[in-house]
């Protein structure tokens, strides 16, 4: 068995600022990642990969998205804000040069859709563009939000409008096999992988 090294947390502080955020980052594991649409009230369509995603509750069916202290210009928070509207967009392998490409820091008057060749596309019940060649896509409205204390991150969560899925994508049970769709995950802040399914398990018991 490898031997192990302990690093305390006075270890972790001392490290590095983009060696440490890189570190605990991918010490979550392989996770999700989407791009999210949004849209400033001026019309200015905005597009960001995020790997802070997480599922928050079914009934009513919502997410959250989970955003880096406010001390500089965060345009997708912004955009929420004004419109109350976003979009979450899950990429395939073939999205994935231009879904990391959004997180380069253009300015608010630029659109990432135009940036990266990613087409925007909408829907009579969300202001907010979807990426058009995703093929799985959730519509979100703003719900509510909370600032953590521990290190002023903010935690947003959306109420669910409306879910876009391939054709005959959802199984009897309500399961989605994403692989089969070529979905990405991510580890880190850089690292993309494709995922497989091993296995789905019947609902344990004692």
């Amino acid at each position: 068995m490898t031997a192990m090294i302990r690093h305390s947390l006075q270890d972790i502080s001392a490290m590095r600022s983009r060696y440490r955020a890189q570190l605990i980052n991918a010490m979550s594991g392989i996770k999700g990642v989407h791009l999210v649409g949004s849209r400033s009230a001026a019309g200015t369509e905005n597009l960001a990969v995020f790997n802070s995603v997480m599922h928050v509750g079914a009934d009513p069916a919502a997410m959250a998205v989970l955003f880096r202290p406010l001390t500089v210009q965060r345009d997708t928070y912004d955009n929420i804000k004004e419109t109350g509207s976003f979009t979450l967009n899950l990429f395939t392998v073939d999205m994935v040069d231009a879904a990391h490409q959004t997180s380069a820091k253009y300015p608010s008057e630029t659109s990432e859709f135009a940036a990266t060749g990613l087409t925007p596309e909408y829907s009579d019940l969300c202001i907010a563009p979807y990426v058009k060649e995703s093929p799985i896509r959730i519509g979100l409205s703003f719900a509510e939000e909370h600032t953590l204390d521990i290190n002023g991150t903010v935690l947003v969560v959306g109420r669910v409008d409306e879910l876009w899925l391939p054709e005959h994508a959802m199984q009897e049970d309500g399961w989605i096999a994403l692989d089969d769709y070529g979905i990405v995950s991510v580890a880190g802040l850089d690292t993309y992988y494709q995922g497989k399914m091993l296995a789905r398990k019947p609902y344990a018991q004692p």
